[in-house]
């Protein structure tokens, strides 16, 4: 009699579990080239990004913005209301929403709405949980007002072992963060603090589409890139490569970039995702891989699957449990509370049973499975 996890979700087309992830994390989203003001970029191309993501009905993406771009609150501007709306187009087709820090380079002083001299990487490095919050809740409440929700963060060369820094995240009510800098941790997500969880790009891959030093216009490394993924998908980990708009728009990319994403949809066991997605599920995954437990009831017939408590929402969160000897599984529930609980569709493969569950926001996840005679 055992329970245990899938690593990635199930699959209920191909009926076992995705064998590794993909998600796109694409940084700089402000209307011209950050800490570059001369150089700006076309409406239209937002939102023909918008339309790649759009046509092949894929969301596996995080757009991560600066806000006060060189100390300028270009989303409240309403020349610029136009970029905002394709930020928007983005979030409502489920593409994740992050910050980049907030003006990518210096912090801003919000009482006189001017730059500082202090570098935003000092302050995410070295800053207290309060320091840390209250600024970046700045940047939160500018996204607010013009309908968007953010779900985590990204700043260069903040080391990401800066525990202060998640602390302030999980207060924000965000799940993820991708850092340029750090220690390894492999290529899985890894969960920091609450319920973040850092996502790291590729093992030493390069930038996609170049990026920080554009223009010029880049090297397209389309073959770099399948090779990632497919390393990826062999060792069945997560393939997360990143970008920055610039460098997408300067290398006129845009064309490549959706044969790439077509060429991943065509793996249907590739689980393609976005940052917010994968992350949720990966803390309510560790939420119950560390407190699953067993127990039959012999006199009731019952198999009880203690996951407590999960602190976020999952779909298609997989456990296999083996029955006792004898024994097969007729009809599971899930109990979110006393009164909040759903059927649980089983898949029977032999020797073991598959329960694809749904977990909820800090809800318990507890499992009653009803046991009968297996000739």
């Amino acid at each position: 009699m055992e329970a245990g996890v899938f690593k990635w979700p199930w699959n209920m087309k191909l009926e076992k579990p995705y064998r590794s992830c993909f998600t796109l994390l694409i940084d700089d989203y402000a209307p011209w080239r950050v800490l570059r003001p001369q150089i700006d970029y076309p409406l239209s191309f937002f939102r023909d990004l918008n339309s790649v993501f759009e046509r092949n009905g894929l969301s596996c993406a995080k757009y991560s913005i600066c806000p006060l771009a060189d100390g300028i609150n270009w989303m409240e501007d309403e020349g610029y209301r136009g970029f905002v709306e394709e930020l928007v187009a983005a979030q409502d087709m489920g593409i994740s929403i992050g910050l980049e820090g907030l003006t990518h380079y210096l912090v801003y002083d919000f009482c006189n709405k001017t730059l500082t001299n202090l570098r935003e990487a000092d302050l995410f490095n070295n800053g207290s949980e309060e320091q840390i919050y209250e600024y970046l809740k700045g940047g939160v409440e500018i996204l607010e007002r013009k309908g968007l929700r953010s779900s985590g963060f990204t700043s260069p060369f903040f080391c990401g072992d800066q525990i202060n820094a998640y602390r302030a995240f999980n207060r924000l009510g965000w799940v993820w963060s991708f850092n340029t800098m750090g220690k390894d941790q492999g290529n899985d997500p890894v969960l920091r603090h609450g319920t973040v969880c850092n996502l790291p790009s590729y093992w030493k891959s390069p930038d996609l589409f170049g990026g920080g030093g554009a223009p010029p216009p880049t090297e397209v490394r389309e073959d770099l890139a399948r090779a990632c993924i497919n390393a990826a998908y062999l060792d069945g980990e997560m393939c997360a490569l990143y970008t920055h708009f610039e460098g997408i728009f300067f290398s006129d990319a845009l064309d490549k970039l959706e044969d790439l994403l077509k060429w991943v949809k065509e793996r249907e066991d590739i689980w393609m995702a976005s940052p917010e997605e994968i992350a949720n599920f990966w803390v309510a995954k560790e939420n119950l891989r560390y407190q699953l437990a067993v127990q039959h009831d012999t006199v009731k017939n019952i198999l009880y699957i203690r996951g407590y408590f999960t602190s976020t929402r999952a779909k298609n969160l997989a456990l296999w449990v083996v029955p006792p000897s004898g024994k097969k599984i007729s009809e599971a529930k899930i109990f979110y509370d006393k009164k909040e609980f759903k059927d649980i569709p089983l898949v029977d493969k032999g020797d073991y049973i598959v329960m694809v569950i749904e977990t909820k926001n800090r809800k318990n996840c507890d499992i009653t499975a009803y046991l009968e005679k297996h000739e």
